[in-house]
């Protein structure tokens, strides 16, 4: 258990899609002593890896927007701020609430959340209670934590690739795996591996695709539509019927 004095570090992560060197804005709110040194540590983190790191990722009201969600533990809310007003790939919130002091009597817990485009969030935890791990919590351990929980934004941009999907003629409405993802034309993120297409539009024959997708790859599925033969009218039926009974 840790004890009442805690640090607590939060990394929001948001995520929208990308392909290329992601685009990553940082925010880092909360303990002032603290602030420098883990919006240091993560941005360095991140270019290492191959993140650009986006100073204007995000407006002061949006972002006052993002905490108050934050905040309130209200995940599809920051989502949706983020969604709506940012101007990155990808965008790390830390949190930093600290109580006690420093070394040993400092006890730090870190939780990472992971919100992406794709697929269900992901929480990580680091832990360093000084009083009873008999480390001291201080700055190069908290660093070593924010270093571990950045690990797991990682390459999120290459875990998935992307279905570009278009039509002849387009607005063909298009289910991926059985759920309907929109209309031609169409780019839908999807996780490695093969998926099933289906493609239907009034007045044409559905066409099915099976198409395998690759990791960090644009896959492009054109599909030409068939016309349906047109339909005899009723009327038309009904007078052919009743010459075939007359003769």
């Amino acid at each position: 258990m840790l004890s009442p004095r805690v640090l607590t570090i939060t990394l929001l992560v948001l995520c929208a899609a990308t392909f290329a060197e992601a685009s990553t804005g940082v925010r880092v709110v909360g303990d002032p002593k603290l602030r420098l040194l883990v919006t240091q540590r993560i941005a360095t983190w991140l270019v290492e890896h191959e993140h650009e790191v986006d100073e204007n990722a995000m407006g002061q009201v949006a972002q006052a927007a993002l905490d108050q969600c934050y905040l309130g533990n209200e995940l599809s809310c920051a989502n949706k701020v983020f969604h709506a007003n940012g101007n990155s790939d990808l965008y790390v919130l830390v949190n930093l609430e600290v109580t006690g002091s420093e070394g040993r009597d400092r006890a730090v817990r870190a939780t990472l959340w992971l919100l992406k485009s794709l697929g269900a969030p992901e929480h990580y935890e680091q832990a360093c209670d000084g009083s009873l791990d008999g480390l001291s919590c201080d700055d190069d351990q908290v660093a070593e934590m924010v270093d571990k929980l950045a690990e797991n934004i990682g390459s999120y941009n290459k875990r998935a690739g992307m279905l570009r999907i278009s039509s002849d003629p387009a607005g063909a409405l298009v289910k991926v795996d059985g759920k309907s993802a929109g209309a031609t034309p169409l780019d839908n993120e999807q996780r490695p591996g093969m998926h099933h297409l289906e493609l239907s539009r009034p007045g044409y024959h559905s066409e099915l695709r099976k198409v395998e997708v690759v990791a960090g790859e644009v896959i492009e599925v054109v599909v030409d539509l068939r016309r349906r033969p047109p339909s005899q009218p009723r009327w038309r039926k009904t007078v052919m019927y009743g010459a075939a009974a007359a003769g």
